[in-house]
């Protein structure tokens, strides 16, 4: 119960009790014990940088023979002796289950920042308890192996990344205790080239591992293979989109489409004809119905009676369906003046044809939403210019941060120092800065170079 305050516990203003709930039908027992698990990651191997192990460990009980209600408070106090553990979880176990002890049955909360149980310097200043972590983090990354290499490019600019949503979501951690540990990851993580990203273009707007729940209206799940599928619920409509990685190239059909860039060879068919991107609507309609998969290639599982007889046994495509294709606009069609003044803009065709088919408002508002996302997205993952990372001059500050075409960034330098070469760089549609790298440097040195020239 209230995340925010478990994960900043100990920060300005965060204090008092911690409560928890859980469904104390999963524990058959009267009474539970509660207990703080550490999770860690070690070195086994002598020289310690390599062969890094996960460790699970009993910490200490939060809570003795309680009463199983599915509720539990306590008010945390800083364990020194427990301070390096920084990540945990929290098991409950019935009552008489000895402490720490393993393969019982249990529930475990989620892996979580343990700020409520850290050191008394944590509480006094919290700020500077995080610089000092970020800089030994700092430390260590330099000393382990390079893996950038291994790693997908970044994002080129945060509307990628929130697009991108098969390989990239919004920590909710970002800034939890300090700013330090953000400026240091920017310039461990600066290296990626993120100029040479290709961002999947082609994400297609069909109707309809892991998983990634921003909101109960927005569910992403992410296959081994790379590719993703983000439902989205509109109302009561639901959308979905499938994000593809670029290794899919000229591996997709049917709905998908040819993933090449090339819209003129979307509407293949099974024998491999491909149909008129202008094709009618009739046309694309019995193009898509040959795609009908069978039953027995389905990827949805059927483990009761209910989806057996609902959607199993059932066909499911009705050969003898017929779409209505277009639907005349009628001057006394009671919803005619709010769906006009509803549905505007990109997408008012498709809103205004939801409208009419559903008979409701609300569908094709949903219609229209759903429409705008996905041209939203579309934008937001096209391929950008950057021309990559520029250090600020020793002795000097960079006053800008962003790197993508058509952005400057200017260099000054500290008092005492002289900038020399270039104060602005632009970054051009090549890929390349204007300019050349600046240097502060003193007076003297400034006047000694000129004479020398």
């Amino acid at each position: 119960v209230n995340s925010t305050l478990w994960q900043n516990y100990g920060t300005p203003n965060m204090a008092g009790q911690l409560r928890m709930t859980w469904n104390s039908s999963l524990i058959k027992s009267e009474r539970v014990n509660v207990e703080l698990w550490g999770y860690r990651e070690v070195s086994r191997s002598p020289a310690g940088s390599s062969s890094l192990q996960a460790e699970i460990s009993y910490l200490y009980s939060l809570g003795r023979n309680i009463s199983n209600t599915g509720d539990f408070s306590f008010i945390p106090q800083p364990r020194e002796r427990f301070s390096t553990w920084e990540l945990g979880n929290i098991r409950i176990t019935a009552s008489p289950k000895s402490e720490g002890e393993r393969n019982v049955q249990s529930l475990w909360s989620g892996g979580h920042v343990l700020a409520w149980h850290l050191e008394q310097s944590f509480r006094d200043d919290s700020s500077a308890w995080a610089q000092r972590k970020c800089l030994q983090w700092d430390d260590l990354e330099r000393k382990l192996p390079d893996f950038l290499d291994e790693l997908i490019d970044c994002p080129c600019s945060l509307a990628q990344a929130r697009a991108d949503t098969g390989r990239f979501h919004v920590s909710p951690h970002t800034t939890m205790y300090g700013r330090g540990c953000i400026r240091k990851l920017f310039l461990l993580r600066i290296l990626s080239k993120i100029s040479e990203i290709s961002p999947p273009r082609n994400s297609y707007f069909v109707l309809g591992v892991f998983v990634f729940v921003p909101s109960p209206q927005n569910v992403t799940v992410i296959f081994s293979s790379g590719a993703a599928v983000e439902l989205r619920l509109y109302d009561a409509t639901m959308t979905a989109t499938v994000l593809l990685l670029v290794e899919f190239s000229n591996l997709t059909l049917g709905l998908l489409g040819r993933m090449n860039s090339d819209p003129s060879d979307d509407l293949m068919t099974r024998s491999g004809e491909v149909i008129s991107s202008n094709a009618t609507l009739e046309e694309i309609f019995t193009f898509g119905a040959e795609w009908n998969i069978s039953n027995m290639s389905s990827l949805f599982t059927y483990d009761s009676h209910y989806l057996l007889d609902s959607y199993f046994f059932p066909l499911s495509h009705d050969p003898a369906f017929v779409p209505a294709f277009s639907l005349p606009l009628k001057p006394d069609d009671p919803l005619a003046a709010d769906m006009l003044s509803m549905c505007l803009g990109e997408g008012a065709q498709f809103c205004i044809h939801d409208t009419l088919i559903s008979r409701s408002l609300a569908v094709g508002n949903a219609t229209l939403r759903a429409h705008q996302h996905h041209q939203a997205l579309m934008e937001a993952l096209k391929p950008v210019v950057s021309c990559g990372w520029l250090p600020a001059p020793r002795n000097g500050k960079k006053n800008g941060t962003h790197y993508l075409q058509g952005k400057t960034l200017g260099f000054t330098c500290n008092e005492g120092y002289i900038l020399y070469r270039s104060t602005e760089r632009t970054c051009l549609k090549e890929g390349t800065w204007t300019g050349e790298q600046p240097y502060c440097i003193t007076a003297y040195l400034f006047y000694v170079f000129l004479s020398l020239l």
